[in-house]
């Protein structure tokens, strides 16, 4: 498998550990980090896959603002429709 080399920073409490499981394991702290890393990376994977995330083509506050149909009411002056309301409860 062919890897390729990154550079992250990590908290020093998380280096501690990853020390102190390498000297228990004899397994080396760049081996660890890969497997922890690969395994979230497999879960998150898992994940999508079986939750298929919507991607949302529009923001769903232009539904409740009208905003969207703007076409279909053919005026682009808002402030003639509340002029038109406010006339018409007169």
């Amino acid at each position: 498998m062919y890897m390729k080399r990154y550079q992250v920073y990590l908290n020093p409490d998380s280096v501690a550990v990853l020390d102190n499981i390498e000297r228990i394991v004899n397994i080396s702290r760049s081996k660890l980090i890969r497997g922890v890393v690969d395994r979230y990376a497999n879960t998150v994977k898992r994940f999508i896959i079986e939750v298929k995330p919507v991607v949302l083509t529009k923001y769903r506050m232009d539904d409740l603002a009208g905003f969207d149909k703007q076409e279909a009411i053919g005026k682009t002056n808002f402030s003639e429709t509340v002029d038109d309301i406010y006339h018409r409860d007169l």
